[in-house]
């Protein structure tokens, strides 16, 4: 908790805790098919450009989408990795609030 003390599970599952700032965080979930699910965490509100690259370190980051963040979190979508890696990110779009 902010004030230092443990916190503890208050249901039969354990959870997890997201700390969403001003940067955008995007994570990466296995799904059916050998696909991967993307779940984009931002500010709500937020200007957010989701972009792709196929090697790291990138050459350059190419768009892949913008979205316009409605909830904390916002699923962007299953997707199928094509090649022998696949790298996503998101950013903040200049003069987001």
């Amino acid at each position: 908790m902010a004030n230092g003390t443990l916190g503890a599970n208050f249901a039969p599952q354990s959870g997890r805790v997201v700390i969403v700032g001003e940067e955008p965080l995007l994570e990466a979930l296995p799904a059916a098919s050998n696909q991967v699910q993307l779940l984009q965490y931002a500010i709500p509100g937020s200007e957010v450009s989701l972009q792709v690259t196929p090697h790291l370190p990138p050459a350059e980051w190419l768009p892949f989408g913008q979205s316009v963040q409605t909830n904390l979190v916002q699923e962007m979508g299953t997707f199928a990795p094509t090649g022998p890696g696949l790298f996503f990110r998101a950013a903040r779009t200049p003069n987001s609030p």
